[in-house]
C-alpha cells in the first residue's frame, strides 16, 4: 500500500532552496550528474530529489537536512534512502554501489501533483539488485530498475 504525504509550502519552498545550493555546489566543484543523468537538468533534478527526501523524512517524522556535500549520507534521519521520481510510472532504480541494508524509498513527486507526493513502497538494497532487473533503457545509463509491483508496501518499513 502506498502512502501520500502533503508537503507545505515551505516544505516545498525549502526543497527548492536546498536544490539550488546543491546544484550550486556541484557546478562549483566542478562535480557531473552522476549515473549518466542529462546535463542542464540539474536544478530540477536536484528538486525532484530533494522533494523526495522531505516526503519521506515527513512520514517517518525523521530529521532531514538536505545532506549538502555530503553524498555518502542516509537521505532521512541516517536510516532511510528516497529515490524520488517525477512520473507516476517510474520505477525505483538503484546503482551497484547502493548499501544493500538501507531501506530506499521511491518517492513519486510528479510537479503536477504537488504538493502531494506519493511514497510507492520500498525495497532493501539487496533485495533490488538482481540480474533480471538490471536495464538501460536510455543507453548509458544502467542500473536496476525495480518494477513497481515488487516493491514492500509502506506500511511494512518500520524504523527502529
Amino acid at each position: 500500500m502506498t502512502a501520500i504525504v502533503t508537503l507545505t509550502p515551505t516544505e516545498i519552498e525549502i526543497c527548492a532552496l536546498i536544490a539550488a545550493k546543491r546544484n550550486s555546489m556541484n557546478r562549483g566543484n566542478g562535480i557531473d550528474a552522476k549515473h549518466g543523468a542529462v546535463k542542464g537538468e540539474g536544478l530540477e533534478n536536484d528538486w525532484i530529489g530533494c522533494l523526495g527526501e522531505c516526503a519521506v523524512a515527513k512520514h517517518f517524522n525523521l530529521f532531514w537536512m538536505g545532506t549538502l556535500g555530503d553524498y555518502r549520507a542516509v537521505d532521512c534521519g541516517g536510516r532511510i534512502q528516497a529515490r524520488a521520481a517525477r512520473r507516476a510510472h517510474y520505477s525505483l532504480i538503484l546503482h551497484r554501489e547502493d548499501a544493500d541494508a538501507d531501506p530506499f524509498v521511491l518517492a513519486l513527486a510528479v510537479p503536477e501533483r504537488l504538493p502531494r507526493v506519493e511514497l510507492a513502497g520500498f525495497l532493501l538494497g539487496r533485495d533490488g539488485k538482481k540480474p533480471e532487473y538490471w536495464k538501460d533503457p536510455v543507453g548509458e545509463r544502467p542500473a536496476f530498475f525495480v518494477p513497481r509491483h515488487v516493491l514492500q508496501p509502506m506500511e511494512h518499513l518500520a524504523i527502529g
